[in-house]
């Protein structure tokens, strides 16, 4: 006998909505999504429990037929394509007709609904896939959807849903891409009879203002472009205005949200000299493209989408951004000679890109002129100017060791590179020598082990253009960054302190207001009581604000506000304070509290730094992995001065 069977339709139809239907969050998207392709102009939406147990959504679009309101739950049955041609030129959101086949077979739904040219409305209840009831009933014009009990048949799928507040999170963060999408449209969100999410529907800035607040709209520019037949619109954040995760960085295509790595990679190239690394800008983009020259039938859930040219989205969505930022950057004249940004005039008309050769290397710059090089640890990165970048035809084609050598060495009368250990190049008397030609010394047992020594016994010479300390050891000669070094001493100490119970804090003199949107509000509540162990002391402040009156004593105030937003946009991995507050988020608030170069520090100062650096467990990098310290032995002195 066969082992092969045909499924039965409801265990088919719970299969189906375990890909469509993840959590309550799928649910509004789907409903949403439905209300605007039927011309609504006005959608609210009610949660409770986080929309486990109730979801009603409320629009007054076009309606539905009588006769369309039993089919319209039966597996692909849509009104929005009507044969396989139609999947390559897809123009609404929806389109294949599982939605409420699959929300329906693991919940009850309650339709209600009534088109302008019909008296009566219509009514339909379906459980668990089943039709319990229908008929007419009174209603206004629009469409009503309620959704109660969710995967109350499936416990598989119940089990792995989230406490309330988690998925009331996830609901909002739906709502807030949506209304960003659409911000013609106006949105309220209702979570347990709490209004944490209002749009009034106008422009794209007004809802910006809407779902991030007034400080996050007055800190954005628009940004548009258009390139043959791909054209982006939208805001994209000043320099300043970056963020310790994506969570801010929102792209929609054809009106629809969407994750691109192409459209991320635009962005971080587009911002890359402009923001620390590790460091994500605000953005809101809408690309819009020929519907056949993108498919949106590539993911379960249409977040995921197939563009047909790659690279020119990448080059729309640079461009986009780049002809709007650097109009806000004042910029060296020298800057302007040598940069290969197209520029743009003073009026807000939509940027067009000359006609030249659609190559890479037309689009962003990759040469050393161009850009700032990575240049090894000896040369001082304040010292760069812009002026400085000005070179030849021939200098932009030359070895970058080369370039590096003639720009920062020469100047000072070195003759050779490689100075350092750690540089595979060195240069004697026009011939390049290869690290294995190099004669090595055996290696400092002292160096190879934690350095403590080093930091303890050292011989302070002094500081180097305020951003190195150098010391003598052991008969050999060393250079410590002292903004890694101090990041490593605070990245150190935030970690101990969430592993232990040190919640010692300092009331602040000006308590902090910081605005939040819906989702994030949210997600507050539910970090709260990890922040206060930590010492923090933040109440409400409003429906969409909190304010800090208490941080930690290992903070400063300067950094606050950016660790409780970044912990608070944090994916959290578990209970406890080590996952409310990942590594990454630790990264970034080391990195803010720790002295920077191009300070002085007095004799007292860079012993301390030193004597602390020596305890702790990893003092030769910093947390982002950049070396702490660099060394030099006699032998590579001497070797400099052909002593050797």
């Amino acid at each position: 006998m066969g082992k092969i069977i045909l499924l039965d339709e409801l265990t088919s139809s719970q299969i189906a909505a375990g890909e469509v239907v993840e959590r309550p969050a799928s649910v509004v998207k789907e409903m949403v999504e439905n209300s605007i392709d039927a011309g609504s102009t006005r959608i609210s939406v009610e949660i409770k429990n986080g929309g486990i147990k109730y979801i009603k959504i409320d629009d007054n679009g076009s309606g539905m037929e009588p006769d369309d309101c039993i089919i319209a739950f039966d597996k692909h049955a849509t009104s929005k394509i009507k044969s396989s041609d139609d999947l390559f030129s897809i123009s609404t959101l929806g389109f294949r007709g599982e939605a409420l086949a699959s929300i329906a077979a693991v919940s009850k739904v309650t339709l209600r609904t009534k088109t302008r040219s019909n008296e009566n409305g219509t009514y339909v209840v379906i459980e668990g896939g089943e039709l319990i009831e229908s008929g007419q009933c009174g209603a206004k014009d629009g469409t009503s959807f309620t959704v109660e009990n969710l995967f109350y048949n499936t416990p598989a799928r119940y089990k792995f849903l989230m406490r309330d507040q988690t998925e009331a999170s996830y609901v909002a963060e739906a709502m807030e891409r949506i209304a960003l999408s659409h911000p013609e449209i106006s949105f309220r969100l209702t979570s347990d009879k709490k209004q944490i999410l209002f749009t009034p529907g106008g422009d794209l800035l007004t809802a910006i203002y809407g779902v991030f607040g007034k400080d996050i709209s007055d800190k954005v520019v628009s940004c548009a472009f258009s390139e043959d037949n791909v054209k982006v619109t939208g805001f994209c954040g000043k320099k300043e205005l970056t963020y310790g995760n994506r969570n801010r960085q929102i792209a929609f295509v054809n009106g629809r949200f969407v994750k691109s790595k192409t459209v991320s990679a635009a962005i971080d190239e587009a911002y890359r000299t402009l923001t620390m690394k590790g460091r994500f800008p605000f953005a809101v983009l809408n690309i819009e493209l020929p519907f056949s020259r993108v498919d949106v039938n590539v993911h379960p859930a249409k977040t995921e989408v197939r563009f047909a040219d790659n690279n020119q989205v990448f080059r729309a969505v640079y461009h986009a951004i780049t002809s709007a930022i650097y109009e806000q950057i004042e910029q060296p004249a020298e800057f302007h000679e040598t940069s290969k940004f197209e520029t743009v005039s003073e009026t807000p008309a939509v940027y067009t890109a000359p006609k030249a050769p659609k190559t890479p290397e037309t689009v962003i710059p990759k040469t050393p002129e161009t850009v700032i090089p990575k240049t090894p640890e000896i040369a001082v990165k304040p010292e760069i100017k812009p002026s400085d970048l000005k070179t030849s035809d021939a200098a932009a084609n030359a070895p970058l060791a080369e370039y590096i050598k003639k720009k920062y060495e020469e100047p000072l009368g070195a003759k050779e590179q490689g100075v350092f250990s750690g540089l595979d190049i060195g240069v004697k008397s026009g011939k390049v020598i290869t690290k294995s030609e190099v004669k090595e010394e055996p290696k400092d047992p002292q160096f190879t082990g934690e350095f403590f020594d080093v930091y303890k016994y050292g011989r302070v010479i002094g500081q180097l253009l305020e951003t190195y300390i150098l010391l003598e050891f052991n008969g050999a000669f060393y250079m410590i960054d002292q903004h890694a070094a101090h990041e490593r001493l605070k990245y150190e100490e935030i970690k101990s302190r969430l592993l232990g119970n040190d919640n010692s804090s300092s009331e602040l003199l000006l308590p902090i207001t910081v605005r939040l949107g819906a989702s994030e509000m949210i997600r507050f509540n539910e970090i709260r009581e990890a922040l206060e162990k930590l010492g923090f002391e933040i109440d409400e402040f409003g429906a969409d604000s909190i304010i800090i009156r208490s941080i930690p004593t290992m903070l400063s105030e300067s950094n606050a506000e950016s660790f409780v937003v970044t912990a608070i946009g944090s994916p959290r991995t578990g209970e406890g304070m080590i996952n409310v507050f990942p590594d990454h988020a630790v990264y970034t608030m080391a990195c803010k509290a720790a002295i920077k170069g191009n300070m002085k520090l007095s004799d007292v100062e860079i012993r301390s730094l030193l004597d602390k650096l020596a305890t702790v467990k990893n003092p030769g990098t910093c947390p982002h992995g950049r070396p702490i310290i660099l060394k030099m032995t006699q032998y590579e002195i001497e070797r400099r001065f052909h002593r050797a």
